[in-house]
């Protein structure tokens, strides 16, 4: 695991973005609030924690020093925003970066009544695009989708994948329509927010399982 995590680095390291080192321990929030997740008290018996990600059971402190270090974090999510956060108005934009590292999860079916599980996350941020365009003012390129495809292709998998953008943006203009004639109809502010908080868990509940990879035909993935 450790040799196959190096090869991704260095394939990650390639397409020009920068490895980030985060705390492994987090806030119960941004641990689950801040990325619209909930987050249970324990697991479920059939919970899946290598299939399911949006609603993992986290690791908690019994005793912990501070609420910035109270949960053992069940994603990268956190500390990659973080580091961007720290490091906008310092250097110049797009700030490309990623972490490699281990995220911990309960589960009852182990010794130890937790499981430890090698995440990778990749972001980027600028000023005007999000990376899964197309094609942007700047550069004729595809930044994020560019980085998984090498990943992919360093595991020696076919990627089986949709674009979740495109998806939320059909969402986004049915919202709208169905807003504007809430409208007309007389509808209150309360239930059109209720509405669009609605569709926001819908679209984060179509998120759950979005990649699914296949290994390639003649192909074996290799985890040396």
């Amino acid at each position: 695991m450790r040799a196959l995590s190096d090869r991704l680095r260095n394939s990650i390291c390639l397409c020009g973005y920068t490895e980030t080192l985060t705390f492994a321990l987090v806030s119960a929030v941004e641990n689950a609030a801040f990325l619209g997740r909930e987050s249970p008290a324990a697991a479920a018996e059939a919970l899946d924690p290598t299939q399911c990600q949006l609603r993992p059971a986290p690791v908690r402190l019994a005793n912990a020093k501070a609420r910035e270090f109270e949960q053992v974090r069940t994603t990268l999510i956190p500390g990659v925003l973080k580091s961007i956060l720290h490091n906008k108005g310092r250097r110049e934009l797009p700030i490309k970066c990623f972490e490699i590292g281990d995220v911990c999860v309960l589960d009852s079916s182990t010794a130890t009544g937790a499981r430890n599980l090698r995440h990778c996350c990749v972001a980027i941020a600028d000023e005007c695009f999000s990376g899964l365009e197309v094609f942007t003012w700047r550069r004729q390129q595809q930044e994020v989708h560019g980085v998984l495809d090498v990943v992919v292709q360093e595991l020696r998998f076919t990627g089986d994948y949709k674009i979740a953008e495109l998806e939320a943006g059909a969402a986004a203009v049915a919202s709208a329509a169905a807003a504007s004639a809430s409208e007309e109809a007389g509808s209150t502010s309360e239930s059109r927010a209720a509405g669009a908080l609605a569709l926001l868990k819908k679209v984060l509940d179509r998120s759950l399982g979005m990649f699914r990879l296949l290994p390639s035909k003649g192909k074996e993935a290799s985890t040396t």
